[in-house]
């Protein structure tokens, strides 16, 4: 995969690709090479590091346990993190009601499925 260098900007069939944009796969990316304007990007990025539980609860302002509402206040990809702190089946339905987004029902739903078999 090919992206635009830093710095440069790629205009192909009237669409702009600004730094860091993926080029399209219709071009011939040797010439661009060349003269700097595209870069090949390594396939693989490192994956982010999972937060621990305990800084979990602490470093998300704005979440409270007694507020279920607050639920949406807590980042999706930190979600599973906090939710391993919640021991309590009733609590983690109050926030499954709470929380709007698809990935946190889904990441409650699996919590409530570890309860169970625990």
């Amino acid at each position: 995969m090919y992206v635009v260098a830093p710095g440069q900007v790629l205009i192909h069939s009237g669409v702009r690709y600004p730094a860091g944009a993926v080029a399209p796969d219709s071009i011939d990316p040797d010439p661009l090479i060349e003269v700097g304007v595209l870069v090949e990007e390594a396939d693989e990025k490192p994956p982010r590091p999972e937060p621990e539980p305990e800084k979990a609860t602490t470093s998300i302002p704005g979440f409270d346990k007694s507020d279920p509402g607050s639920i949406t206040n807590v980042p999706i990809r930190v979600l599973p993190a906090l939710l391993r702190t919640i021991e309590d089946a009733d609590l983690l339905l109050e926030l499954h009601e709470a929380d709007t987004r698809k990935g946190g029902k889904d990441a409650i739903e699996e919590r409530l499925g570890e309860l169970e078999v625990s």
